[in-house]
């Protein structure tokens, strides 16, 4: 049969791993084929008009059936693409409007795409993925542009999970930044340090942001939570950690679960808690939608609850903290599966046509992987890296006494530990690398007309070529050790019913619900009317007041910032205390600087910010 390959659908990934050879022909596999619509470039077309600010047809948005009706898959391609693929001896079922599961032995799905399926060895598992192109027959080349499910090796991860990462105690931490001075640890930079905040509280990080005394609560707004799972849990935890906080509890029915059937669930995520907790301290009357995806649709259970929300317009605002890695063709970690790209993009571009701002984390690990750039390679964490969302970088934020915002810098800190006789630190401050908010220029995504007259050339074409797609576009809190507090039930270790606690938490997996949760108040401002894809208003108001310029050197230009942690280990429990100096990190490969910047974009949001995104 005429077959054309699809581009981009062989893993690169393959390269360097260890060939087992082909895979058994016998047994069941699944794969999903991805639907490309009926005007994939009418729909991108569309998505740039109702986004600019300067178009007629700014902010006039489009019902979620009228954008299925006009760009999404007609019955016509959904007939063709099934009856070919049962043609080839598979099993077929549409599984949505935008994707076909077919099920059949490797003989028949080798044979149907023209492909070979072979495996790998990948940190001691063992994976399949197609050793050449995946191809579909000439007359369906329109109708398809992606392959799923025979690459089984890039899961979506999320940002602020770190399983084995140390944690910090609650035994010696501040209530606000600067409160308790470490007098009994070594100066740094010449100064007394002083122990981190405990976790800042809903109240403060509304006053810093200006949020107190706008009147503005997310009222009439709705946000969706993107996840790959949930904890049965959440929303007693929500509620609980609310009472502590003297917050409103969630009303009946203001949060809504979507939870498909195989959705994984798991006691203890903070993922899920922060992400909720966090959206809910800044937007308390907001509704709220949990959308959990289980990749049984797309392939990529980020994409099936994104798709969820998009195709039936569950929301004004998304957020989401889970990632794909780097993009294909960047270097660095696994590259995501084209055909995952091509759909989120799609799905990306029908949520700007419905009015849905879309809202996606930068990463926690610097601009390298590892953080460093002796021997990291670049890093850029794909959604957030696309044109059509807003990347969300994360910063350090100092709160005072009276809850005032005092200053921010860019997420990039270096740790230090104390050495064994407690009289110096073990290592030459600032020390090493340890974590930051991601970000970067793409490889692959060219610079849209947004960032054009608003981030410098030597950060969007560092080569001096052609300038292409930079991240993040805004930033709020990050840092681990100037996070929010959350509240999480843990499995308890006798097998009793869980136990609640509180600890501080970050990562661009606060800052990004944060945004999320700013974004719905702006909602609320310009009276209930959508905001849709929110990056071309997000420009246009640099220069403005709406943001903090978020700097390196916030205290001025010869002054270094850094606080005190006691740590826990993981396994052992083992207490010891390390300093942790914010800012800029050499090893983080990022700039942080004046203006817009790679850490933090255009820099955090001001009180003139919710009335301005939602022009009035």
């Amino acid at each position: 049969m005429n077959q054309r390959a699809l581009v981009g659908n062989t893993p690169l990934w393959t390269e360097s791993a260890e060939h087992l050879g082909h895979a058994d022909s016998g047994g069941t596999l699944k794969a999903n084929i991805l639907l490309a619509g009926q005007d994939p470039a009418g729909l991108a077309r569309h998505a740039q008009k109702v986004s600019d600010p300067h178009s007629p047809s700014y902010r006039h948005f489009l019902t979620a059936q009228q954008a299925l009706d006009r760009y999404g898959t007609s019955h016509a391609q959904l007939e063709r693409v099934t009856a070919w693929a049962r043609a080839a001896g598979l099993k077929a079922t549409v599984s949505g409007p935008h994707s076909i599961s077919v099920r059949g032995d490797t003989s028949r799905l080798e044979a149907a795409f023209g492909t070979r399926i072979d495996e790998y060895r990948v940190d001691g598992r063992t994976v399949r993925a197609p050793a050449r192109s995946v191809s579909v027959p000439h007359s369906l080349a329109g109708d398809v542009f992606g392959v799923t499910g025979l690459d089984t090796k890039q899961p979506a991860h999320p940002m602020s999970v770190h399983k084995n990462a140390p944690s910090t105690t609650d035994s010696k931490c501040s209530s606000f930044y600067g409160e308790k001075p470490a007098a009994n640890l070594p100066k740094a930079y010449g100064r007394t340090v002083s122990w981190e905040p405990c976790g800042y509280t809903p109240a403060q990080i509304r006053s810093a942001y200006g949020i107190k005394g706008t009147g503005l609560t997310g009222k009439g707004a709705k946000v969706a939570i993107l996840a790959s799972l949930v904890s049965p849990t959440l929303l007693a935890d929500a509620n609980t950690y609310a009472a502590q906080h003297g917050e409103q509890p969630f009303a009946p029915g203001q949060l809504t679960m979507r939870l498909p059937p195989g959705a994984p669930q798991i006691v203890g995520d903070d993922e899920g808690a922060m992400d909720l907790e966090a959206v809910h301290a800044i937007a308390p009357d907001a509704a709220v939608t949990f959308d959990v995806g289980t990749g049984d649709v797309t392939g990529n259970a980020v994409l099936d609850a994104l798709t969820d929300v998009v195709d039936h317009r569950l929301a004004d605002v998304l957020t989401s903290s889970y990632v794909e890695g780097v993009l294909p063709g960047g270097q660095g970690e696994d590259p995501v599966d084209p055909a995952i790209v091509k759909a989120t993009e799609q799905s990306l571009q029908q949520a700007a046509v419905e009015g849905i701002s879309t809202n996606f984390s930068s990463g926690d690990s610097g601009g390298f992987n590892g953080g460093d750039a002796s021997h990291g390679t670049p890093q850029l964490e794909y959604p957030g890296s696309s044109p059509w969302t807003t990347a969300v970088g994360g910063t350090s934020l100092a709160i005072g006494a009276k809850n005032e915002y005092e200053w921010e810098t860019g997420w990039e800190s270096d740790a230090s530990n104390l050495a064994a006789d407690g009289k110096s630190w073990a290592q030459p401050l600032p020390g090493t690398f340890s974590a930051g908010a991601g970000g970067g220029v793409s490889t692959v995504f060219p610079q849209p007309a947004y960032q054009r007259n608003a981030v410098p050339a030597s950060l969007s074409s560092p080569d001096g070529k052609k300038p292409m797609r930079t991240m993040p576009d805004v930033a709020a809190v990050g840092d681990f050790h100037t996070g929010i507090r959350v509240g999480v039930s843990h499995p308890s270790a006798t097998g009793q019913k869980p136990q609640y606690r509180e600890q501080s938490d970050g990562g661009t997996s606060l800052s990004c619900p944060l945004i999320a949760g700013m974004e719905a108040l702006a909602v609320q401002a310009g009276g209930g009317a959508s905001l849709g894809f929110a990056n071309p208003a997000l420009y246009a108001l640099q220069g403005t007041g709406a943001y903090h310029d978020v700097t390196d050197h916030p205290s001025g230009a010869h002054e270094k910032e850094s606080l005190a942690a006691e740590m826990v280990k993981p396994r052992t429990q083992e207490k010891y205390t390390q300093l942790f100096t914010l800012g800029q990190s050499a090893d983080s490969g990022l700039v942080s600087a004046a203006g817009y910047d790679t850490v933090t974009g255009l820099g955090s949001p001001t009180g003139k910010f919710f009335k301005a995104l939602a022009g009035k």
